[in-house]
């Protein structure tokens, strides 16, 4: 994935939520996030990120995928915030 372009970011977390977050509402959510980003040819990183966060919280809902993942988060962040 090339972190500076959010078609690739967007595509890549699109499909990491599909294979994590098993809340259907919350997976709405996030999709619906990454949808409109589409459109806007952005990526709101925080709101990403916090709405994924707030859904792992409520709902338990989430298995830590280790080290590597953890360093996609902090790419993603310094990128894009």
């Amino acid at each position: 994935m090339n972190y500076g372009y959010y078609s690739e970011v967007l595509a890549f977390l699109n499909d990491y939520f599909m294979r994590s977050v098993k809340d259907s509402h919350c997976l709405c959510n996030l999709n619906k996030i990454i949808e409109s980003s589409m459109h806007e040819s952005n990526v709101p990183i925080r709101s990403i990120h916090q709405t994924f966060i707030d859904c792992t919280e409520k709902f338990n809902d989430y298995s830590i995928q280790g080290e590597n993942m953890r360093d996609v988060w902090r790419k993603l962040l310094d990128i894009w915030q």
